[in-house]
Parts: structure tokens; sequence; C-alpha cells
């Protein structure tokens, strides 16, 4: 409207235009100016000349909003913006009754200022700790922006004051948010704006807006309880009535809702609709984040988004949480195997895979009933939909087909193949008859820990960890042979939380095979658990022990090595060959190393009667040379173990084996004479040495390198 008592109109281009003749007042936006008539008003400074308009983020990580910044251009920082606080300001902007036209006029400042109690700016910096920048006739104030609304409309500020910019601090833009809005209209006027945050520290503010004639900030050292945040709503002034609600009514919902924003997920991570405490790290990926808060069944296997065993759902979508950020999970509903259905129960595809047998050693399985439960029949029916939808799921054990049968059978109700398998199948675990008259021979059973497998319960080594269990990090070399001249440790074990940092130094020197098999002598003494000469990329150099596996990585990274980088070829034709870098010069026959001159670890010849008269009076003879290519059995599960010192003083290593008794005896006894070669690397006795393994299925022969339990062991 016009605005008819109005005579001049000046622009302000510096501080001395801001003083204020009689009649006068500050025109920012202008947008609630010119809603209402102003009678009293016969003049206008106009502020948009003064350059304060912008955003800038701080060199402190704080952000400073100048005041003629429109609240939708702070809207869509917000939306830009990978802070944890960036979804409050699109959700405030939003809360303000105004069209997006009143938005992208309406200012930052000019809200604050003007002190309505359903300023969403001032909710906005209320809950965020915002300080406004005031100029004034007598100087420059630094002022809280919860402290400028003194009633509804009514402003602390002075005659002649403005702000000119406002500044979020970093910690709060940091923070976790949430927010609760109430109106009589969807989209009119707040009745209540009630918004939160949880700083890194576990603290947390909660606030009340629209519904009090000036903002109530609760402040609390942890997440308070629904009871308190209550008690607390209830009990605060300054709740109002007007034509939009009564003061009772919004003191009843502000209770209510404010109690919701303690909760919010936004204010704690939820995962299988609990709330998980804490933050995660910078940089942290979901699957640390989750596995560090209980959920193990979120396995750690390739570590790079290729196997799929750490599959979660983010609100109803497959990810893997191994390359998904952990920040990228807050506000948001993580679901994990254990959480697709109500805690005792399984859901249909953990039931088909459960019947079907659909794993072996059961470490992708979880991840896999993960993915699988997102998939309808369509995609299910046709196999060319099936195997791409299910292609970042990887089992290393069943050739696919019991999980393809499992899948299509919980998806389209039945399978080829599954003769209409239901839950009626004996189930041991859950058999209340004695194990004497239970199945017989030919009966069709599932596995005894099935149901545990196919929801993440079943314990892998990385599983259960004893209290206080320190990490284990490994420098490897860069270099393909190389001898370590020089090792400086001392940054690393400089880092509040390492405790130790092992080099060759610290190393047993004794030699040892990284591959067992029955008879040790079967196999040759080519390694040390750290050695000073390097013989392929990745060899330890280095091994830290820290708190924390975090912590353990950044000192690994800490270290300085300085190498003496020797001849190497990289074929093993070339290994062969005369002239060849030598890796194993001081090895013998003894040692069980064939021709260490030539590299060559180990030889077979033999043959069984007459070889030369037998292919004499064949009809066809082939010769040639015939080659392979490199073997893995490409198990999914983490090579690593976890070692301890029992209250008994045993040595226990935990680990997937097929070989345990091997594995316990390569780390710890000593040789007592030359006709007794037990596992001896540390010169202990077989018997104080316990090693510990779960179902030897879930055991690969892979597991039978003992090349990290002795690291364990040191």
């Amino acid at each position: 409207m016009d605005l008819v008592a109005v005579r001049t109109m000046r622009v302000a281009h510096s501080r001395s235009d801001l003083v204020l003749a009689p009649g006068e007042e500050f025109m920012a936006g202008a947008t609630w100016l010119y809603s209402e008539s102003q009678p009293d008003v016969t003049g206008l400074v106009d502020l948009s000349a003064m350059g304060w308009a912008g955003i800038a983020s701080e060199p402190d990580g704080s952000l400073t909003v100048g005041s003629m910044t429109t609240i939708a251009a702070l809207a869509e920082w917000g939306d830009a913006a990978m802070v944890g606080a960036s979804p409050l300001f699109r959700q405030c902007a939003e809360s303000l009754l105004a069209s997006f036209k009143v938005q992208t006029s309406a200012t930052v400042g000019g809200n604050i200022a003007r002190s309505f109690a359903a300023g969403a700016m001032i909710a906005l910096g209320a809950t965020l700790d915002a300080t406004a920048e005031v100029w004034g006739p007598s100087g420059t104030d630094i002022v809280p922006v919860s402290a400028i609304p003194a009633g509804n409309g009514l402003s602390s500020l002075k005659r002649g004051e403005a702000i000119r910019a406002v500044t979020f601090p970093a910690a709060a833009l940091a923070s976790h948010t949430a927010h609760r809005r109430i109106a009589l209209a969807e989209h009119g006027r707040s009745g209540a704006l009630l918004t939160g945050r949880r700083d890194a520290d576990g603290s947390c503010v909660l606030v009340i807006t629209a519904a009090t004639a000036t903002p109530v900030v609760l402040r609390y050292a942890t997440v308070p309880t629904p009871d308190e945040v209550v008690a607390a709503a209830l009990a605060a002034t300054g709740y109002y009535s007007d034509a939009l609600g009564t003061g009772d009514w919004r003191r009843a919902v502000s209770a209510t809702l404010l109690a919701e924003v303690a909760e919010e997920p936004g204010m704690t991570y939820s995962v299988n609709g609990a709330p998980v405490p804490g933050d995660p790290a910078p940089g942290q990926c979901l699957r640390t984040f989750l596995r560090e808060a209980g959920h193990v069944e979120v396995k750690k296997g390739c570590d790079s988004g290729d196997c799929g065993a750490c599959s979660v759902l983010i609100d109803g979508q497959a990810v893997h949480s191994c390359i998904t950020p952990a920040q990228r999970a807050r506000g948001r509903e993580v679901t994990t195997a254990a959480g697709l259905a109500p805690a005792g129960e399984l859901a249909p595809v953990q039931e088909a895979l459960a019947d079907h047998f659909g794993f072996q050693c059961g470490f992708c399985t979880p991840g896999m009933a993960v993915t699988a439960s997102t998939l309808d029949a369509a995609t299910v029916a046709d196999p060319a939909a099936l195997a791409k939808a299910m292609r970042g799921n990887l089992c290393r054990c069943t050739g696919y087909r019991p999980i393809r049968e499992a899948i299509t059978h919980a998806v389209c109700g039945t399978a080829e193949g599954c003769g209409g398998c239901t839950r009626t199948l004996a189930r041991p675990e859950a058999s209340a008859a004695p194990a004497t008259s239970g199945p017989g021979v030919g009966a069709t059973v599932t596995h005894p820990a099935a149901d545990r497998i196919v929801a993440g319960h079943e314990p892998f080594t990385f599983d259960e960890m004893p209290a206080g269990t320190a990490h284990l990090a490994v420098l490897g070399s860069p270099h393909a042979h190389a001898r370590v001249v020089a090792i400086d440790a001392s940054a690393a074990l400089a880092m509040d939380g390492v405790l130790a940092v092992l080099t060759h130094a610290d190393s047993p020197d004794v030699w040892f095979s990284t591959g067992r098999h029955e008879h040790r002598e079967d196999d040759p003494d080519d390694t040390r658990v750290i050695d000073d000469t390097m013989r392929f990329v990745g060899q330890r150099v280095a091994v830290v022990v820290a708190e924390t596996k975090r912590l353990a990585d950044l000192a690994v990274d800490a270290i300085r090595v300085d190498y003496d980088v020797l001849p190497h070829v990289l074929d093993p034709e070339a290994a062969r060959s005369p002239g060849a870098p030598v890796l194993h010069p001081h090895r013998t026959p003894a040692d069980r190393v064939a021709d260490a001159n030539r590299n060559v670890v180990a030889s077979a010849h033999d043959a069984t009667g007459d070889v030369e008269a037998a292919l004499a009076a064949s009809a066809v003879t082939a010769s040639g040379t015939w080659q392979t290519a490199r073997v893995t059995h490409g198990q999914i599960e983490t090579h690593g173990a976890v070692a301890w010192v029992a209250d008994d003083g045993r040595l226990t290593l935990r680990t997937s084996s097929q070989v345990p008794f091997l594995v316990r005896n390569e780390p710890g006894a000593r040789a007592r004479d030359g006709a007794r070669q037990g596992a001896r690397v540390h010169g202990t006795r077989g018997r104080r040495v316990r090693r510990q393994a779960g179902d030897v299925l879930r055991g690969h022969r892979r597991a039978r390198d003992a090349a990290h339990r002795p690291a364990r062991g040191l």
C-alpha cells in the first residue's frame, strides 16, 4: 500500500547517513513496512546501498550474513551447504508467513529487527546462537539474536540502531538440528515453531518461538528425556493468545512438539527405529559409524563399494555403507539386516535365505538380504533384471543358485527347484524335542545358525571384541624390493592414545611360513613377523598399536621411513633367470627353499613306474610348458585376527580358519627338540596359546595364511 504519511526518502551510503531525523525509519526489504499503514512514519532511510547483502564463510568456520541478504538467498545457501545445520535454514524460511515472492525481498536483518513472535529468522538465530552486529549512534554492539525481541513486534533495538550483519558460529553450524511447526492452516502463520540442535559434545539447545512473545531457549548438557522437555515447555512463560490460538493451546502443542524435536533423528542418528548416540568423525563412513555403535550385522568386506556385505537401507534405498559418508544419514532412517523385521522375527527374504540354505559362510548374507528386500516381483521374475539388481552383492561360496531361488521364492512365492518350501522345515534350534528324537537321515533341516546368519547376529571375527581392545594398523612397503635404513616413529608415538610402534627391531628373529599345511615341514621358512628387507609391495614395515583404529591409521601415516631401494623384477620367468635380484640369498634347502639363487621357493619332481618306456609306447605324446593365472580364494570376510591374554595367562587368538590347530601352533609354541616343529614364532609353548574359531563353514582355505596372526601375537 502507499505510505501516505511519508514525505521524504533518502538512500544511506555510509554510517553517517544512518543518523535518523524525527519521523524517519530504516527501510530494509520493505515487505512488512508497505503491508500496513505507517501513520507515524514521515521519512524512510533506504539501507539497500549500504553493501550489507551477501553471505561469507569465515576462516574460523563461522558464517557472516549481511542484514540485507534476502531470506530466500539464505535458504538457498542452506540447501547447498554441507554443514550439519543446513536443513534448518530452509525449514525456518518456509515457516515464515509469506509467499516465495516475499521471501525474495524480505531480509534477514529486517525480519529479526521487526521482532515478531513468528519471525522465522529469530527462530533460526536463537537456535544456532547467532549474534547481530548492531550499528548505532554510540558505536557498535554485538547482541545475541535471541535477545533482540522484547515482545511480539517489540524490539530491544534503540532508535537509530540497525543490524549490519548476523554471524552464525562454526560449532552451531556443525550441529544436528530438528524442527517442528504447527499452524491452523498448512501454509498459515506459525502458531508454534519448535527447533533444536545437538552439538558435538552432546549438549542440546531447544527453542520455542511463535508460541511465545519472545524466544524461549532451553539448554541441556545432554539430550533431555521427553518428560524433562515437556515439563520445561509447560513451565515456560510468554505464551500469548490471539485470533490464531490461545495461550493454553500454544503451551500444550509446544510441549508435545518440542519433545518430538528432542527425539528427532536429526538430533540422534536413527538406526532400525532407535536413536544412536554420538556423532561420526569427519571423513568417517557409515559402516564404521554403525559398527562402532554396536551394529555389527553391517559387515566389513571390500571397503570399496564392491562386495555389498555392508549394505543398509537409507530411507528405504539400498546403499553400500562403506562408501557412504556417515553424515549423510543424519535425519534419515537407517535400516540394517537386523531391522528388516521386528525383533525376534525374520523378513520374508531372510526366511527364504535360511530355508534354501542360501549361504555357506554367511558373511555376505545380511547385506544380500538387505538389498533383496527392496526388489519387486517384476524385477525378480526376470532373471536378467534380478542379476543386475543384485550385482552389487557378491557371494564367495554358493555359486548364487540357492540365493536366486530364495529371493524368487520370497518375492514371487515360488522358485524353480524350490519345492514350495515353508517355515515348517525342521529347525533344530527351535525344536523342543530332545536331540535323540529329532529328524533322522534324509530329513530336510536348516542350518542351526541359519536365523542368526540371515539377520546378521551370528558373530564373525571382528564382531565381538574384548573390553579395551587396542587396534593394530600396518605400514606397508611402497617398494617391491628395498632395505629399511631408518624408521622415525617419534611423531606417531607422540600421539595421545598410541600405545606402541613395532618394527623389525622388536620382531623375533624366527623364520616361518605364512602358508601352513598339516606338517610345517611342507612349507618354506621365508618370512619374519617384521623384516628389515622388503620383498614385495605391502610387506610389513612397521606396526602401530593404538586405542582406536582411526588413531592407528593416522599414526601409520605419521611414520617416516628411509629406504635403500633395490633392483627388482615383476615377471616369474625373469625372476628365475641368471642375474635376477635374489630375494632370499641366505635361505637353503634346509629352510625348505628349493633354489634361493634362482628365487625358486618350491619345486616338485615325481614319477611312478618307467616314464620313458610309457612315453615310447604311447601313440601320441604332448610336451610343453603350462602355467596358471594367480588364484585367490576370494573370501569377503576381512583378513584379520583378535588377540588377547586371557585371565589364565594364555595368549588367545580369534580368527576365521579351517585349521585352528595350525594357526595356534605357528604363532605360539617353542620347539623343544629337532623332531617337534610346532608353532614357535614367539617362543611360548603350544599349551599357552588358545585359538578360537567359529563354524568351520566360515573358514576358507585362504584363512590358512597365517601372515597377520603373528603380528597380533607380537
